[in-house]
């Protein structure tokens, strides 16, 4: 780890090395997001926490199209918390990916939150003008500053895919 090659600790507790490998992950993962949130006419960071999914393949796949999805990065650059932008992006993966994905998957399989806030569960919204208007503060308080939107799948069986977006203005 140093330069001089001095292991400052004894490869041969496991804990220690254990403790080294998550503080050098996390140092990593701050410094990646530094990247990104430096980025030109960067306003939002975003991540995207994907869990419960059958399989790793398929929470990657859910949160690709959620940040891929050009209808969802335009609500976030314009603080717009539109919830069906968010639904539309996973129900076009799930609906895109049906050989794919064994067993009957729909919007009542999901729970999907924004912002630390529940906003759908079992295929119903849960939203009214004061829920739409305390999103968009918080949308707008976030610009630049970490922001999550968390999709979660209901067989909790496997997978966590965290990716990070920007959106320009």
């Amino acid at each position: 780890m140093l330069s001089s090659g001095v292991v400052p600790f004894d490869e041969t507790d496991e804990d220690a090395v254990q403790q080294v490998r998550a503080a050098l992950s996390a140092v990593c993962a701050d410094l990646a997001e530094l990247v990104v949130r430096n980025g030109e006419g960067c306003n939002h960071l975003i991540r995207v926490r994907v869990s419960g999914g059958r399989d790793r393949v398929e929470a990657k796949g859910v949160g690709k199209a959620v940040v891929n999805s050009p209808l969802f990065k335009c609500a976030v650059a314009g603080n717009d918390p539109n919830v069906g932008r968010l639904a539309a992006a996973v129900g076009d993966f799930i609906g895109n990916s049906s050989d794919a994905i064994p067993g009957p998957q729909t919007l009542a399989d999901c729970n999907i939150s924004m912002g630390g806030r529940l906003l759908c569960t079992g295929g119903k919204f849960l939203l009214d003008h004061e829920v739409e208007a305390e999103l968009k503060q918080h949308m707008q308080a976030a610009e630049q500053v970490r922001q999550e939107c968390t999709v979660r799948t209901q067989p909790k069986s496997y997978g966590v895919a965290l990716m990070v977006i920007w959106a320009r203005r």
